[in-house]
């Protein structure tokens, strides 16, 4: 009778187990490009019909203490801005902004990181790094025919602490707007994205969506998906947009220009290489403080899977 209750509750038991390591199979990665804080024009975004980084700042708060996110990917990110965000955030996030000209600390006003974060409750870190999208990708400050600034990419390689041994990794982009110079200016620099990655994971690109190590590309990358540089990405990748459920997010625009519909468009991704595709999510909200009508001038893009 004893062995019989115990091996009933051993049963009750189980599902919740099922449970748990369900969760952790589940995954929320993001992009989102913050929209830069000038700190020698701080009304700057009134300009454009949007507000300051000041103002904005309690609604970018509120979007990462709302959303449970493991890992975003970050753009156009300053100084202060870096500072804000490890102080409204706190300690549960691992916040790496690398600076365009030095590569580290940003110490020049005019610096801008392309940069990363991640849930240190959830990952082992195993290494975290950048590089610049020009001829010398590991001299910092860098730039190619056409750039108008340096133009790092952040990347990282975790851990799952609760699936040891079970790893991926996660790069966060930023590819040029600006192309009168070099008209193939997007598709070089998408080229030299792939080589890195393929150097620093040890992948090649034709096994990203084949290989048992998860591989993520996001970021503002400034061109359409008809545009040959998205196309050669989408040729190696899967697109989080078009490869999750048909939802209202599908068509919705990534780039808002702060109301300017003439000028919005759909420009940032989220790429990944395996994993199951359960919801994309391009984060329009207006709840996330009644004081601002844009959290910046693109919508924060969420993308869940399991893998």
């Amino acid at each position: 009778m004893c062995n019989r209750i115990f091996i009933l509750l051993l049963l009750a038991m189980l599902p919740q187990v099922c449970s748990c390591q369900s969760k952790t199979d589940e995954l929320l990665v993001g992009s989102f490009n913050v929209r830069f804080l000038d700190d020698n024009r701080p009304d700057y975004d009134f300009k454009f019909g949007g507000q300051p980084w000041p103002v904005r700042r309690p609604a970018v708060k509120a979007f990462f203490e709302k959303n449970p996110i493991d890992i975003m990917g970050l753009q156009e990110v300053r100084r202060a801005q870096a500072a804000d965000l490890e102080e409204d955030l706190g300690d549960e996030w691992f916040i790496y902004c690398p600076g365009r000209y030095s590569g580290g600390k940003m110490v020049r006003t005019s610096d801008e990181a392309v940069g990363l974060m991640y849930r240190k409750s959830r990952f082992n870190l195993l290494g975290y790094g950048r590089f610049w999208l020009s001829d010398s990708t590991e001299v910092a400050g860098s730039k190619r025919l056409g750039q108008s600034s340096p133009i790092v990419t952040s990347w990282v390689h975790l851990e799952e602490k609760a699936r040891p041994g079970k790893d991926l990794w996660f790069f966060s982009a930023h590819i040029s707007w600006s192309v009168a110079a070099n008209p193939e200016l997007p598709d070089q620099e998408v080229e030299t994205l792939l080589s890195e990655m393929e150097r620093l994971t040890g992948i090649s690109r034709t096994e990203f969506r084949s290989c048992a190590t998860p591989v993520f590309l996001v970021g503002d990358l400034n061109n359409t998906a008809e545009e040959s540089s998205i196309r050669t990405l989408g040729s190696f990748f899967n697109d989080a947009r078009t490869s999750s459920p048909v939802s209202e997010s599908t068509g919705k625009q990534t780039f808002n220009c702060y109301g300017n519909e003439g000028k919005a468009a759909i420009i940032d991704y989220i790429f990944f290489g395996t994993g199951k595709a359960e919801e994309y999510i391009v984060d329009d909200s207006k709840s996330y403080d009644p004081e601002v009508k844009f959290i910046s001038d693109h919508y924060p893009l969420l993308f869940r899977l399991s893998y």
